[in-house]
């Protein structure tokens, strides 16, 4: 019995010595995630766009009133938002502004963002001059309004990527309540 008794305190202190910090060794550091989380919030009847980083709430320069902020994407040490203010669609980068030119762009929105390597790809629906809002994808600056039959309100929502292929989702509003999602 007595040599059950030290063999168990001889583990036991075993056990408690391997699992106490040994003087000089490196301690691991923890691992810092951020978390963001965008939307809208309406101030005095205004809606102003907002960005939530780690539960603080941080208002953009440019998200003036009637913005939105519709979508966020980290690559690296870079942080993009997309959205539409009053001077029209834009995305963010690290908070700096870029908007997309031309009249179609005035009153546009950019839903998504999506990025591989150098190009950015922006998914949104902008209303080129005497047609209806039409979804579009931009790459690098280079405009492709997507095919919709044109007499109908449509919009491209979110964009992935995978290898080569671009995928594209959003809907088109149609008069008669039949809806169709774009593939």
């Amino acid at each position: 019995m007595q040599l059950q008794k030290y063999l168990f305190l001889g583990i036991l202190f075993c056990a408690l010595y391997s699992c106490s910090k040994k003087s000089g060794s490196a301690e691991e550091k923890p691992t810092i995630t951020d978390y963001y989380a965008v939307g809208t919030k309406v101030i005095g009847g205004e809606q102003y766009g907002i960005v939530w980083k780690n539960g603080a709430e941080q208002s953009l320069p440019t998200a003036d009133k009637n913005s939105n902020i519709y979508s966020v994407f980290v690559n690296g040490e870079d942080v993009y938002y997309t959205g539409t203010t009053t001077k029209g669609a834009v995305y963010w980068k690290n908070n700096n502004p870029v908007y997309l030119s031309g009249d179609a762009f005035l009153y546009a929105s950019v839903s998504d963002i999506a990025i591989s390597g150098n190009d950015i790809y922006l998914v949104g629906t902008a209303t080129p001059p005497g047609k209806n809002a039409t979804p579009f994808l931009w790459k690098n600056g280079v405009v492709t309004y997507l095919p919709v039959d044109g007499t109908n309100v449509s919009s491209a929502d979110k964009i992935v990527l995978s290898g080569n292929d671009v995928y594209i989702s959003g809907i088109q509003f149609k008069s008669n309540g039949n809806n169709h999602h774009l593939k």
